[in-house]
């Protein structure tokens, strides 16, 4: 993996999630389990969406 610089709402520490490419450029995350420093909780509802092109995520409750 390879770290990249973003902007916008991004979902954190996320695992047990599921990915899509969307067709317009976009990676959909959703569902999993977020790290807080301390324990796993459920992710936040909604969908993670990250623009390949602008590296710019935002968050659709």
């Amino acid at each position: 993996m390879t770290s990249v610089t973003s902007s916008g709402s991004a979902p954190g520490w996320i695992s047990r999630h599921r990915a899509d490419l969307l067709g317009n450029g976009v990676i959909r995350v959703r569902g999993g389990q977020c790290w807080d420093g301390e324990r796993l909780s459920p992710a936040p509802a909604g969908d993670f969406l990250f623009d390949v092109r602008t590296r710019r995520w935002s968050h659709q409750a």
